[in-house]
């Protein structure tokens, strides 16, 4: 719009706008991630190559055309309203899915988590949240032995281990975690968070359960909607 490149400003906004869409496709249609990959890496290869193209052409222009600062703040407020606005514009998509920052509040789980890391819980792991949608879209489940942030029923934001999903008869006894009836094994390191026992639950149909840990043993067990799933525990840088 600057340069009065709006033939070729508009082909790249098609362009890009259609990379979104499959992106976001990609998380209600299962896709391969080679697939993936191409799908969403050609427009990206594009998109740059499109603006080295552009830099000639204002090379070409830029003695003929002398913008007033009206007209560039004005491009530039259309644009910064776009991006904030505009569903398939990458800062709308990051603004409404960021990974929420947080610091670690115990050793509970030390030796994987200690108090003071710095961390984050990514919200894309399990859910999109996109505009037409109306609201966020879970697409995928934790698994057994995944570290998540959650909220309990008072709305308090905790930190523990995945031990049962959804339809799931979870027991656990001496490191050991019995799901329907099958041991389901990790390292070492994962089972000594799970001493002591905990009786036979039944999880619910929309509901995790999550094991908070003291000291290798587990001191309580939270029944958590899938709503109240926040995000997977990671470093945050």
């Amino acid at each position: 719009m600057f340069w009065k490149e709006y033939a070729f400003g508009l082909f790249v906004f098609i362009v890009m706008f259609l990379a979104s869409v499959l992106y976001l496709l990609s998380f209600v249609v299962t896709i391969p991630g080679l697939v993936i990959t191409v799908l969403l890496g050609l427009p990206m290869v594009f998109y740059i190559f499109s603006f080295l193209d552009l830099k000639r052409a204002m090379q070409k222009k830029r003695g003929k055309l002398k913008p007033t600062q009206r007209a560039v703040t004005i491009v530039l407020i259309v644009g910064f309203l776009y991006q904030i606005l505009a569903p398939s514009a990458p800062i709308n998509f990051f603004i409404r899915n960021y990974p929420e920052p947080f610091v670690m509040e115990d050793n509970r789980l030390s030796p994987f988590l200690r108090k003071g890391d710095l961390l984050r819980a990514s919200r894309l792991a399990y859910r999109v949240d996109f505009i037409p949608l109306g609201r966020p879209l879970m697409y995928n489940l934790p698994t057994y032995f995944e570290i998540v942030r959650f909220k309990d029923t008072l709305d308090v934001k905790r930190v523990g281990m995945v031990v049962g999903l959804p339809g799931d008869y979870i027991e656990v006894a001496d490191g050991e975690l019995v799901v329907n009836g099958l041991q389901k094994y990790k390292s070492t390191a994962v089972s000594d968070q799970l001493g002591g026992y905990w009786e036979l639950t039944e999880v619910g149909e929309y509901s995790i359960l999550i094991a908070i840990t003291s000291l290798g043993r587990v001191e309580k067990m939270y029944q958590t909607k899938l709503s109240d799933l926040i995000g997977k525990v990671g470093p945050l840088y």
